[in-house]
């Protein structure tokens, strides 16, 4: 199925969560936030959260220094 994650094109399988998606880019969940069609998804339905054709994802990314 084809989703937009970051503004890129992906494909994605079937049935796939916004956990699998996270794990298929080999990201550390503890340091992400997702947002599924500009709504952000609590880390706790990640694994119940099945993505949809054409879905919308962002993956942002902490980033500390100083």
């Amino acid at each position: 199925m084809n989703l937009v994650v970051n503004g890129e094109n992906k494909i994605a399988k079937e049935g796939s969560s916004v956990n699998d998606l996270i794990l298929s880019f080999s990201i550390k969940p503890e340091a992400v936030v997702v947002e599924l069609n500009y709504t952000i998804i609590s880390k706790d339905l990640w694994d119940k959260t099945i993505l949809n054709e054409n879905d919308n994802i962002e993956i942002v990314r902490f980033v500390g220094g100083g």
